[in-house]
């Protein structure tokens, strides 16, 4: 079924995206460019599985998402639970057809995971030009499939350099583009974080309103202090390092954090502590934390877990200090990017494209359970512009990350401010702008559904349906 009601105006525009908010983010970017560039000349629409996250997030934008039959490939992909999941992919690309031929739309998009699977195969068969944006350093297998198999996709563009030559077979075939762009960004990001405070975000994210289930957890006193006395020191000056597992969460990375948000929050952490007859206290480190919703119940509710007491995890220490505010998901990140000096996160494409957006300087550790460890691929590119440091999951422990973190932010911050300075320098000599990719994709389609539609109303000896809807 579908969740909201499909909205029928002028020509169709079917995005598929799912899984991950890699996959969904990039879409939600360039569908928002696409009404934004022609507000009423296109009638959006997503497809997508109910048991993953873009069934609750996309209705949450304003678009109707339909649900797909389909299933994951398990590597290696000669196990034999491919067989029942090939099955299920076959009745998916079946579904994919029907629902194509009813909507009639003008251009497909896909922007990865296996949930696309379905509606960029029927897209092929069904001759509806399609266009594909691959985020990752390495080519998914869906992309793959399309660009090298089916030789289907009418444009495909990519977030890396390195993935072109891997699709090198696909260019030029039958009039197939591919370029490099870099990876949509959300707009919300880039227009919400423009003029945001920092302290101003620290007390909208710290004060819980940040549209999550759970709000903040903490282990020290009270969050509405102002100025501290003596040396009055401000929330603007409060350090804050934020980690994010991914949208799904990572449990690893969750365990060490417990164990380490203890002596994170000592007023000793970075800095020493100041001298006797010092008025101005050290500034205090702060933590946002999420966990995702798989870890979210461990986290929050579980008994004589070590670090528990520490942390303050009970809801005795709600009414303290809030140093630590933990929820399974984030959805106002903007607030989050913008309270925030250094993030700790996976190394997934998005995760990577909002950093560099942003400019903000990242500890990252790539998921090691990802196809052909393409993480690790995005966090080297990462570091080699020089606004990250990496550590390997294999080598993650409580001392490795708080050695890591007080090598970022102690000194006066200067490894932090050098990273942001190459952030800084790259956007500046790349011209790289928050959303700008989502238009470059945002304009193919539209150039695309445009002729699409040329060609149709031709046939029709009609007017084109955007050339009617603008009048």
């Amino acid at each position: 079924g579908d969740r909201l009601t499909p909205t029928w105006v002028c020509l169709q525009v079917v995005f598929t995206c799912g899984g991950t908010g890699g996959h969904i983010y990039p879409a939600l970017a360039i569908a928002d460019e696409l009404r934004e560039m022609h507000p009423g000349c296109y009638g959006i629409s997503f497809v997508g599985s109910r048991r993953r996250m873009e069934w609750h997030i996309i209705p949450r934008h304003g678009y109707s998402i339909t649900n797909v039959p389909c299933a994951p490939m398990v590597r290696p992909l000669r196990h034999w639970k491919n067989i029942i999941n090939l099955s299920r992919q076959l009745f998916g690309i079946l579904f994919g057809l029907f629902h194509l031929l009813r909507l009639r739309p003008s251009v497909v998009v896909g922007t990865g995971g296996y949930v696309t699977v379905p509606v960029t195969v029927a897209a092929c068969l069904l001759k509806i030009p399609l266009v594909i944006h691959e985020a990752n350093a390495t080519p998914g297998l869906v992309t793959k499939l399309v660009a090298n198999r089916l030789k289907g996709a009418r444009r495909i563009f990519l977030g890396f350099d390195g993935a072109k030559e891997q699709l090198a077979g696909a260019e030029g075939r039958d009039g197939t583009r591919v370029d490099v762009i870099g990876n949509p960004v959300r707009t919300s990001l880039g227009a919400s974080n423009k003029g945001k405070r920092k302290d101003q975000a620290i007390q909208k994210v710290f004060s819980g309103v940040n549209g999550n289930k759970q709000g903040a957890i903490s282990d020290v006193e009270s969050s509405s202090r102002g100025a501290r006395a003596g040396g009055a020191l401000t929330e603007e000056e409060d350090i804050v390092v934020c980690f994010l597992g991914g949208s799904l969460g990572a449990g690893r990375i969750n365990e060490v954090v417990r164990s380490s948000i203890p002596a994170m929050t000592a007023r000793s952490f970075v800095f020493s502590k100041p001298k006797r007859d010092s008025l101005t206290e050290p500034p205090r480190c702060r933590v946002i934390w999420q966990t995702g919703d798989k870890y979210w119940e461990e986290t929050s509710t579980t008994n004589g877990v070590k670090g528990e007491d520490d942390v303050g995890l009970g809801p005795q220490n709600m009414k303290k200090k809030r140093m630590v505010v933990a929820a399974p998901y984030f959805h106002d990140m903007a607030s989050v990017y913008s309270a925030s000096d250094l993030v700790v996160a996976r190394a997934g494409a998005i995760t990577c494209s909002e950093l560099l957006a942003l400019e903000k300087p990242a500890i990252l550790i790539p998921s090691p359970n990802v196809a052909e460890d393409h993480q690790k691929v995005n966090a080297q590119a990462m570091c080699e512009i020089g606004g990250a440091v990496m550590i390997e999951e294999s080598d993650l422990s409580q001392q490795a990350l708080l050695d890591c973190i007080r090598g970022v932010l102690g000194n006066d911050k200067r490894v932090l401010r050098e990273m942001e300075s190459a952030l800084h320098k790259y956007n500046k000599e790349h011209n790289k702008k928050s959303g700008s990719a989502a238009r470059v994709v945002a304009s193919a389609i539209a150039d695309i559904a445009s002729n699409a539609d040329e060609h149709a109303s031709n046939r029709r000896r009609g007017g084109s349906f955007v050339e009617k809807a603008a009048q």
